[in-house]
């Protein structure tokens, strides 16, 4: 008969086995994540800063336009809302 303590260290190993692997990979895409992003660090730190400076502003302005979040408008002055993109054929046309 086979021994149960063997057949246990086999299994162990064998999930210690897939739990490093598991580590290793997740660790190359962290990795590889940061190596792409790296060149844009710079930029996003400064939206970063430009979005919690300006927040107030961005609300005293929607106050006055009557308590609207969120809208814009579009190139040609056209407003767009959530249902509606502001990619416009003009627009299209425009950059053609």
């Amino acid at each position: 008969m086979s021994d149960p303590t063997k057949l246990s260290e086999a299994s162990i190993e064998k999930v210690l086995m897939e739990v490093l692997i598991r580590f290793g990979l997740i660790a190359l895409l962290i990795y590889l994540c940061a190596h792409v992003f790296a060149p844009f660090t710079g930029i996003l730190l400064w939206g970063l800063i430009m979005s919690v400076a300006l927040y107030p502003l961005h609300q005293k302005l929607a106050k006055r336009l009557g308590g609207k979040q969120g809208g814009g408008v579009d190139i040609d002055g056209r407003e767009c809302d959530a249902r509606a993109r502001c990619a416009h054929a003009d627009v299209g046309q425009f950059l053609w």
